[in-house]
């Protein structure tokens, strides 16, 4: 029994090598690009600019230039990263200096305005949520006056078909070299892999309870101020987002631009997570 595990356990290396050097030497411009490190620190590059997501919103810090991305689920919830709101600066967060801003395309601008912009009434972060781990990255937002209805997008229940091409969104750089965020949202199509390269030759599974996506066209990816943007699963027809897949969560990270943001990203799954999120939104808790 010892030595048919010893067999089954170097067959699986094996193919784990030979899928990953098969990857690479085949790669063109729709395949992954090559695997590389991933990192958890918090843009779209290679991305294109997209017309009105409604749904998206810059979830942000009155007293602070960074912000993330999320989804509007709900009238009264916005979705969006554990890690955007667990701790500002090394101290928790405040409600009270949270802001949410909706906004539309304008010449190909993203644009906000007052009336666009949201206070929060309250917080719910996932309560296993491990930033080490980066287990459970999902967060809930809940706005002090409802949302209306035509910048809602519900969330999925499951996830989509092996393969199949979806897309997020953000208003993240699109230098492998600033963080200046966009002018404009930007979108970037995606698909799903099985595998998590968290290193050269170190091949392992996706977790359960994330999606690690790859570029449909070599070079794309999330990035700086990406976090907490939506992976979201299109009309196979029209492409008209139908519903949230996922929570971007983190990415590629390093020193040399070529390899920064370039490649597999990862996001927080929202049909692992569908049952807490249904919850917290059922439930519901008191507006102040």
């Amino acid at each position: 029994m010892k030595n048919n595990i010893i067999v089954i356990t170097a067959l699986f290396t094996i193919l784990s090598i030979l899928t990953l050097v098969i990857g690479i030497v085949t790669a063109d411009t729709t395949l992954k690009d090559s695997p590389r490190r991933l990192k958890t620190t918090s843009l779209i590059v290679n991305g294109l600019p997209s017309t009105d997501k409604l749904f998206f919103v810059r979830v942000g810090f009155d007293y602070s230039e960074k912000f993330c991305g999320g989804a509007i689920i709900h009238e009264f919830w916005v979705l969006t990263a554990a890690r955007c709101l667990d701790h500002t600066k090394g101290q928790p967060f405040k409600i009270r200096d949270i802001v949410v801003e909706a906004g539309y395309s304008r010449n190909n601008r993203w644009k906000t305005s007052k009336r666009r912009k949201f206070r929060v009434a309250s917080v719910r972060l996932h309560p296993e949520f491990n930033l080490t781990t980066n287990s459970n990255d999902v967060a809930l937002i809940q706005l002090n006056r409802p949302a209306p209805a035509s910048r809602i997008l519900r969330i999925c229940s499951t996830s989509a078909e092996y393969g199949t091409v979806v897309a997020t969104c953000g208003l993240g750089s699109t230098s492998r070299v600033s963080v200046s965020p966009s002018e404009s949202l930007q979108e970037l199509f995606l698909r799903e892999t099985l595998f998590s390269f968290t290193g050269l030759f170190a091949v392992e599974f996706c977790p359960v309870d994330q999606l690690c996506m790859e570029p449909v066209a070599k070079g794309g990816s999330i990035c700086n101020l990406d976090e907490g943007g939506p992976l979201y699963k299109l009309s196979c027809e029209s492409r008209i987002p139908e519903c949230v897949l996922g929570v971007a969560s983190y990415y590629t990270v390093s020193d040399n631009p070529e390899i920064n943001c370039n490649g597999d990203s990862i996001f927080a799954s929202v049909s692992y997570h569908f049952r807490w999120i249904s919850s917290i939104i059922s439930t519901g808790l008191p507006i102040n």
